[in-house]
């Protein structure tokens, strides 16, 4: 009796069997219910849409987006393009200028601007009979003479505010900061301002000769909208082309081909559908979908095909092949999708929002395929028409005898392979501690894309890239126009200045506007560089103020409507989230010690993804705690023993271990992309492991020793889960060839992670087995009598 007879009398095999039958009898009627739920959901792509704004990092409830919020409310919104020039002879110049000029008039006109600050619309202060006066440096392109350019130069040397935020100290680099209407239509927003910046900046390029770089709040949407559709129609055609090259090197045969890709297509469509029907949008993380499934689909097709086309190299009829490879294959299958879908679940616990959409979406993509697997791909497979080479049986019998050799050495060195284990795994442990967090956006961009090479020339040539806000809040109303208020303000604005860590290079004050007004006021005498001896001069002066500047160019953005509380926005290089935040605590800690009455909150979109980096460890924590437990349950109730639970963490935990450490001693930090690896290095790990248990459990069943039943299962499925694992590698291979980074470093550490789960299922488990599974525990048979009955 061979093993598909054996298959047919199994007790357990019954409902399979009667399913497969009817599947044949009914092909048609199931491949018509297929198409139709295809087209339904396939109907919904039409509303598929790319976001790119801001906010879909972030759930509502996340208690720093709603300070950003409360603070938008209170005091306008921050969000900001901003517009970077180099002259080397200096940017006070009349070709420069006149650029600013032209490029402040021009900003001024585009779509929901508000503000522009800029080196010639600053608002210079000056006083005369005793009445303050305040203009700009030039006004407009006929200003831009000899005498204004020196009173401009002399002037930029006395003013703190300019200094940092719109000319660089070296006064070489210029400068422009446009902010929006807290009421601007944050989708279209930044795909609308890219258009129309590209366009001024391309034609005022042509006219001056000068470079211009861009970023800021917009643009950086736009860079990440831009991003995700190039790297979705670059990577996409890679892994098709590979998964295609290497399904055919695998079996050359152009059915084992076609067959995964069609169903992949078919899963592919509904998940997007169902993507988009739940109101759900494309961005840098989700547009990774197609590749996710593309590859679980092939690797989960490996199975299936194998058992197919080998049973067909028998002589058997095309109907006896599908049946024998679905008997064959549905416990695992489905075994298999439901642990890959856990690790996919995980992340619905994640406090980012895209990878929360990213592993609801694929888990429902994982079983979507796994109903294709048992449905559709019978289908096709049956319609089969000719029988496949002998050379399969060979390659396979080639492929089972060194496996078996590998069972072999194994056993003889298996207190060797377990002492290796376990010194990587405990080196690998010691690493885990070290692992550092960092949301840095910027980092997120390869070197050679056009935002990073913008921020890195404001970070080298302007004054930083990096914009916070500080809220400074009073006890009650009316505060900020007092003596007391503005005295601790000016003591903090100096230690910002001056000690506070971070480097900043510009501070913007509302202390420094009032020291400014004092000194115009006493003919420019520094000594007068000082917050006045008394509230009502103070609340003159803010009142004077407000009446000289004009329209748009007020400091109604500095002081919200009760006057409880004022905004300092300062500008600093970037640095690692990790470090921003250990320097936001202490400039917290300062103030404590040494102001009174006085609280300050940070909070602007630079602040937001600083802050992401606490969301993105509780992901981390949580994914992967759920993923681990999940699945270790799994495995414990599908085997009825906590033993074997036990065991299989081993050789799944170790990857983990070892994912961290490369991380650690590469220097890769945990970020949107990054976090992700553990879960589902684990999720698909666990794939090969049942593999093995359900061989290694029936070889048990039979009354084989340990090591008979490993070298059987090492003999029957080593080269397909070697397979699969190559597989597998070559599809997340193909995102080191992503723009955005946390793509690249995911796909290379997943890879890493599933050969490391490879070695491990190949290697560690059979070694563990024989250590700690010596004993019978299982009702015996005749020996044999089992084994291909109840192998999948």
């Amino acid at each position: 009796m061979d093993d598909y007879d054996m298959l047919l009398v199994s007790k357990t095999n019954i409902p399979i069997l009667s399913y497969c039958n009817w599947l044949l009898r009914n092909r048609l009627i199931v491949f018509t219910l297929v198409m139709l739920v295809t087209c339904f959901f396939g109907y919904f792509l039409k509303d598929l849409r790319f976001d790119s704004n801001y906010r879909i990092w972030f759930s509502e409830n996340d208690t720093y987006l709603q300070s950003y919020d409360n603070f938008i409310t209170e005091f306008g919104n921050d969000d900001m393009f901003v517009v970077a020039f180099n002259d080397p002879n200096g940017v006070i110049n009349e070709k420069p200028i006149q650029t600013i000029v032209r490029l402040t008039d021009q900003f001024w006109k585009m779509t929901d601007v508000i503000r522009v600050d800029s080196l010639t619309n600053y608002q210079g202060i000056y006083a005369n009979n005793h009445d303050i006066h305040v203009d700009a440096l030039f006004p407009d392109i006929y200003s831009v003479n000899a005498k204004n350019l020196k009173r401009a130069s002399d002037y930029v040397e006395t003013d703190a505010l300019l200094m940092g935020s719109l000319i660089t100290a070296d006064k070489t680099t210029a400068i422009l900061r446009v902010k929006f209407s807290p009421n601007a239509n944050r989708e279209v927003l930044p795909v609308v301002i890219f258009e129309e910046l590209t366009k001024i900046l391309q034609i005022e390029t042509e006219r001056s000769g000068y470079e211009f770089y861009m970023a800021g709040g917009p643009i950086t949407d736009a860079a990440f909208d831009q991003l995700a559709q190039k790297d979705g129609a670059t990577l996409n055609p890679i892994l098709w082309t590979t998964l295609l090259v290497a399904l055919f090197l695998l079996f050359r045969n152009i059915w084992a081909v076609l067959v995964p890709f069609i169903v992949a297509c078919f899963a592919i469509v509904i998940t997007l559908g169902i993507t988009s029907m739940l109101g759900f949008k494309l961005n840098t993380m989700t547009v990774s979908l197609p590749q996710f499934i593309m590859a679980i689909a092939v690797a989960g097709s490996l199975h299936i095909i194998s058992g197919f086309l080998f049973k067909k190299s028998t002589s058997a009829s095309t109907a006896d092949a599908v049946r024998y490879t679905v008997l064959k294959n549905f416990k695992p299958i489905m075994l298999t999708s439901i642990t890959t879908a856990i690790g996919f679940f995980s992340f619905i616990f994640a406090s980012v929002e895209p990878i929360k959409t990213v592993g609801l979406m694929a888990g429902f993509g994982t079983l979507v395929l796994s109903v294709l697997f048992l449905t559709l791909m019978p289908i096709i497979l049956s319609l089969y028409p000719k029988k496949p080479s002998k050379r399969l049986t060979k390659a396979n019998y080639l492929n089972g005898q060194g496996f078996v050799r590998l069972s072999k050495w194994i056993n003889y060195r298996q207190k060797g392979v377990l002492t290796l284990g376990a010194v990587a795994a405990l080196i690998a442990a010691i690493c885990v501690p070290s692992i550092k967090i960092d949301t840095l956006t910027s980092e997120y961009f390869s070197d050679n894309y056009w935002f990073k090479q913008a921020i890195n020339f404001i970070e080298k040539e302007g004054s930083g890239a990096a914009v916070f806000e500080i809220l400074i809040h009073s006890e009650k109303p009316g505060d900020v126009a007092t003596k007391q208020y503005m005295d601790q303000l000016s003591y903090f604005t100096d230690y910002l200045t001056e000690e506070a860590p971070g480097g900043f290079t510009s501070v913007y004050s509302l202390s420094t506007i009032i020291k400014n007004i004092n000194r115009a006021m006493n003919q420019n005498d520094p000594t007068y560089h000082v917050i006045p001896e008394d509230d009502q001069t103070i609340a003159q002066y803010l009142f004077l103020y407000s009446l000289s500047v004009p329209v748009g160019m007020d400091i109604n953005d500095r002081i919200n409507i009760s006057e409880s509380s004022s905004r300092i926005t300062v500008i600093r290089p970037l640095l690692s989230t990790n470090q921003s935040r250990l320097d936001m605590k202490e400039i917290h800690d300062w103030v404590e010690n040494n102001l009174t009455g006085i609280d300050i909150e940070f909070t602007g979109r630079d602040v937001l993804y600083t802050n992401m980096g606490n969301n993105i460890a509780m992901t981390f924590v949580k994914s992967l705690g759920v993923a681990l437990v999940g699945i270790t349950l799994l495995i414990a109730v599908m085997y009825r023993s906590v033993k074997y639970a036990i065991l299989s963490l081993i050789p799944n935990v170790f990857p983990l271990v070892v994912v961290v450490a490369v991380m650690v001693i590469f220097e890769v930090r945990l970020n949107v992309g990054t976090v992700m690896v553990a879960s589902l290095a684990l999720g698909i790990a666990v794939d090969d492991t049942i593999h093995f248990l359900n061989h290694y459990l029936a070889s048990k069943k039979a009354a084989f020793t340990t090591q008979e039943s490993i070298e059987n299962t090492l003999k029957l499925i080593g080269y397909p889960i070697f397979s699969t694992t190559a597989v597998l590698i070559l599809s997340f291979l193909t995102f080191i060839l992503a723009n955005f980074n946390p793509n690249l470093y995911f796909g290379l550490l997943l890879s890493v992670g599933i050969f490391v789960a490879f070695i491990s299922d190949a290697f560690l488990l059979p070694a563990v087995l024989l250590r700690f599974d010596n004993n019978e525990e299982y009702e015996t048979h005749e020996k044999g009598e089992l084994l291909t009955e109840q192998s999948c």
